[in-house]
């Protein structure tokens, strides 16, 4: 098997990020021997793959890339029948010489794929993958590249004999509705930042931005009129800017030990933001937070609660987005498209 990547490129092992420890140990092109665990990485920087157990040269192998992040990566010569690429990002990715047959692709990302000439598909799924209509397949004896949609049956699996146009897989115009919290009102420093940061979600995908401004907001039942827009949401987003600046104060002014906790220039953001957020995350769905790098992570921003919570992600806000907030940000837009298939069809 060979995986080879020029952008960052990481799966989750058991739902677990990879330490930093654990990506310094390992240098590019590494390929392990062992059966039971194998560790692959590609040619950039930081980019890793872990793999979970499996066994290629049994026919009982079974390979999880769930939620993968295997955007513009070259993946060559791998026996993955049955595969799971359920929701994996897997945009501008070659695939050559692989036995992807049964293999399911539900809901994954499969924007500008190429599978070549002798890749094996049959029986493969691809219902409701973003990005269709640009996924190309060149078949065996033909120079000529093809639509991956020329091979798929109404429900979505893919035939290697092809499929009369009449039977072919009607794509599903998706949009996916995102809940953003902000402030009331924001400086001008703010604003430029939180536009930056829709632009950036737009290119996601088709995205509709879903928001409550201060005047729209009901004079009363406020948590119900939050909580019914979120019925119609796939994923919420926080802006956690700065609200309220403390120059000196005290947590338990009047409590003696460890509890006092004397405050010096801190910086928060408004309480609001941490009840929507409770309330997005009571219905399980995917939160992201964009902070200031000067707020006290309190609250529902708790670096510990984040971590612990697999449908929260979070970075701070920064001009030039690193490679790695990026790559935060896709994940989470990977749990926001399964959140949109699992409501969705529970509605049909």
């Amino acid at each position: 098997m060979e995986i080879r990547g020029d952008s960052s490129a990481f799966i989750q092992q058991n739902g677990v990020c990879a330490t930093q420890d654990e990506m310094d140990a390992l240098k590019p092109g590494t390929i392990a021997e062992s059966e039971s665990e194998a560790v692959y990485t590609g040619c950039a920087e930081r980019n890793l793959l872990l793999l979970n157990r499996w066994d290629w040269r049994t026919k009982t192998s079974f390979i999880d890339f769930f939620h993968a992040v295997l955007q513009e990566c070259s993946i060559n010569n791998v026996d993955a029948k049955g595969a799971v690429f359920y929701c994996a990002i897997l945009s501008r990715t070659s695939f050559k010489n692989c036995i992807l047959e049964k293999a399911n692709f539900v809901n994954s990302n499969v924007k500008n794929v190429r599978f070549d000439e002798d890749c094996k598909l049959e029986g493969a799924c691809f219902d409701e993958a973003v990005g269709l209509e640009s996924a190309t397949i060149k078949i065996s004896k033909d120079k000529n590249t093809h639509s991956l949609l020329e091979y798929l049956d109404e429900n979505g699996y893919f035939h290697s004999e092809g499929v009369p146009e009449d039977k072919r897989y009607k794509l599903k115009k998706k949009t996916f509705n995102l809940f953003v919290s902000k402030l009331g009102s924001l400086d001008s420093t703010q604003r430029t930042q939180f536009n930056s940061s829709i632009d950036a979600l737009k290119k996601l995908g088709n995205v509709e931005i879903q928001k409550i401004e201060r005047e729209q907001y009901p004079t009363v039942s406020q948590l119900t009129d939050v909580s019914t827009h979120l019925e119609n949401c796939d994923g919420c987003v926080i802006f956690a800017f700065g609200y309220l600046n403390v120059s000196d104060g005290c947590i338990h002014e009047n409590v003696v030990g460890k509890d006092r906790i004397e405050i010096k220039d801190g910086l928060y953001s408004s309480p609001w933001l941490h009840i929507e957020a409770a309330l997005a995350n009571i219905r399980q769905m995917p939160c992201l937070i964009i902070y200031d790098r000067k707020l006290c992570r309190d609250g529902m921003f708790d670096d510990a609660i984040i971590k612990s919570d697999k449908n929260m992600c979070a970075f701070p806000y920064s001009d030039d987005m690193s490679t790695e907030d990026k790559l935060i940000m896709r994940q989470w837009f990977s749990l926001v498209q399964e959140y949109h298939y699992n409501r969705t069809k529970q509605s049909k």
